[in-house]
């Protein structure tokens, strides 16, 4: 919303031209402070031009437009290097082929040879300084090499990270000291903005690893029961939504017990491991798969049919049985009861029906709202 500045701001903004004259004029641009005391008290200025970038990416191209603006090389990038890769992060480009995700071999680039402090960060006339003449980019872009601007930008403990990099066809007069002054500041700038971003990165990727670990079973790798009742929330709010179905199953193994008795826990820890592989390999990546109790898993599948829900117990079975693991099976659909958690309790009713029926040598019974 545009906002009428105050008389004494207006003068008050007359005294930074008496420093800022000595870039503006130099480099061939306005003063935009010059110019706005210049106009009318009134003057109206739009704040929204004044917010934040809405992101990093766009906090880039806003840098590179402005270092073209006041400094018109062809090409202007930021870089990324890893090991002999250096990556072209974001660029403005004229012809050198520079778009972002080009990658040149690090070792073959002027800036290479600026980063070792061997040549200039700023060469206006690149093919007077020997190492730049010689190196291998000169034949891999489309352009010659007139006028070369290079300059570091490092990671948090001073590890280099990239270039700020400038290139254009022609030799170009010797840069101002403001110029220079410029270019070097917005440099130092950029290595700050990918810090910040790459703080901000690790601590979204600590707090995955934390949102991991905090639902996520150590032992088999599938999700806990905290992570099998979050999964449980999301899908009944997609169900309202959508209204999905969805396939609930739980498994019970049959033999744990036996085996951490007669074994030990170390073998009762492989068998819960080989039940959570054949379990999840009957299921695609979508599904949800988790350990939620001792010797207990469960199956979270959304968009099953009843037809598809059968398949599946019926595979699961063969599976189990091939690999031979002896567990119980019960399974119940979203849409036959008033909530997923219903579902739930339905199908962990069911596996215990197929417990009692098999222990006692019978065929598994399934009662009629847990049929599937």
């Amino acid at each position: 919303m545009p906002v009428r500045l105050p008389s004494r701001v207006m003068n008050g903004m007359k005294s930074l031209t008496i420093g800022v004259d000595r870039i503006f004029p130099t480099i061939g641009t306005v003063n935009p402070f010059q110019a706005m005391s210049q106009q009318a008290p009134a003057q109206l200025v739009n704040l929204s031009q004044l917010q934040p970038f809405g992101s990093a990416d766009e906090a880039l191209e806003a840098v590179l437009a402005c270092l073209r603006s006041f400094v018109p090389f062809r090409l202007w990038m930021v870089t990324r290097l890893d090991d002999d890769d250096w990556t072209v992060v974001k660029s403005l480009d004229e012809g050198y082929g520079a778009r972002p995700g080009k990658i040149f071999s690090w070792s073959g680039t002027y800036c290479s040879r600026m980063a070792r402090g061997e040549a200039p960060m700023f060469a206006e006339a690149a093919q007077e300084v020997d190492l730049y003449r010689q190196a291998p980019i000169n034949g891999e872009v489309p352009l010659p090499i007139g006028a070369y601007i290079g300059l570091p930008l490092y990671k948090e403990r001073g590890e280099l990270a990239g270039t700020l990099c400038a290139l254009d066809p022609l030799p170009q007069p010797p840069l101002s000291e403001q110029q220079r002054l410029l270019v070097s500041t917005l440099a130092r700038s950029l290595s700050t903005l990918l810090m910040v971003h790459a703080r901000a990165e690790e601590a979204g990727r600590r707090a995955e690893r934390h949102r991991y670990e905090a639902e996520t079973d150590p032992l088999t790798g599938l999700c806990n029961r905290r992570g099998w009742e979050l999964a449980v929330h999301d899908q009944e709010a997609a169900t309202l939504r959508m209204v999905q179905n969805a396939l609930v199953m739980v498994i019970d193994l049959d033999d744990l017990k036996m085996v951490n008795d007669t074994q030990g826990h170390e073998a009762g820890d492989e068998l819960l491991r080989r039940a959570a592989r054949v379990i999840q390999q009957q299921f695609r990546d979508l599904d949800v798969v988790a350990r939620i109790g001792g010797d207990e898993f469960a199956v979270l599948v959304p968009g099953a049919s009843s037809r598809e829900s059968v398949k599946l117990k019926d595979r699961l079975r063969g599976a189990m049985a091939e690999a031979r693991v002896s567990a119980s099976v019960g399974s119940a659909l979203r849409l036959s009861h008033d909530s997923l958690n219903q579902a739930v309790a339905a199908a962990d009713a069911a596996m215990y029906e197929d417990k009692t029926a098999r222990k006692g040598g019978g065929m598994p019974s399934v009662s009629p709202a847990s049929a599937v």
